[in-house]
């Protein structure tokens, strides 16, 4: 796969209108190419939804109003999410997430990895706030997201080769520290497990409603973002 560069970026006053276009960037996968298969590959990424909802859902979820977003911009594509970034007249900057139609499990990809985040950071390990998510495509955005913070810094990868050994010491002791947080999380209840209390304590913060749990470590539980459909967690 070839790669190139493109940044696509709405000013500010269009924000709050939708694009009609199927074939804007914003609804496209344009990071790359394929030799073969390319108008599948294409197509398995490409993810039309409402605009103007979602600047309405990023500028809610951290109090503002969307004339406050001066530009919108898609960043980055992965293998799984298309990365979008709006910056506020306050130069404040937010994170949104949208997977592809083809990533998978769907909904329950991100209510994990959500309550994943979410848990670790009440362990102390510094990951980015999730401000906002829905793991529906059965809303006014008309697709899954999640609304994070912006990790404020420069990329390692730009900053490594001119860095000097000392400096690049002090990284690599933060990573391992950060490994060390990682390694020393147990998990009691069943031993692969989150402790009954923990885990019922974490689903009511992300907003569900646990319906039943088990001395096994299983959880059954209703998201608001899932229309209140039963799903089921194994810690």
């Amino acid at each position: 796969m070839a790669l190139y560069s493109t940044r696509e970026t709405l000013q500010a006053g269009k924000v709050s209108s939708s694009i009609s276009d199927p074939e804007h960037t914003f609804y496209n996968y344009t990071s790359g190419r394929w030799l073969y298969n390319e108008r599948l590959r294409l197509s398995e990424r490409r993810r039309h939804f409402d605009i103007h909802e979602l600047c309405q859902a990023v500028a809610k979820s951290v109090g503002r109003s969307t004339d406050d977003i001066t530009t919108f911009a898609k960043i980055a594509e992965g293998g799984s999410y298309r990365i979008f970034e709006a910056t506020f007249q306050d130069r404040m900057n937010v994170i949104v997430r949208l997977p592809y139609p083809s990533t998978v499990p769907r909904e329950y990809g991100i209510v994990s990895e959500v309550a994943t985040m979410e848990y670790l950071r009440l362990h102390g390990v510094p990951i980015p706030k999730v401000f906002d998510w829905n793991s529906s495509t059965d809303n006014l955005v008309r697709s899954e997201y999640i609304i994070m913070e912006k990790v404020q810094g420069k990329e390692l990868e730009h900053t490594w080769y001119t860095m000097t050994a000392k400096e690049r010491m002090a990284v690599v002791e933060k990573i391992v520290d950060i490994e060390r947080m990682l390694f020393a999380i147990r998990f009691p209840a069943s031993k692969l497990g989150i402790k009954q209390a923990a885990c019922k304590r974490l689903l009511v913060q992300l907003g569900c409603l646990v319906i039943q749990a088990s001395q096994a470590g299983v959880y059954i539980f209703a998201s608001k973002s899932s229309g209140g459909r039963p799903a089921c967690l194994i810690a």
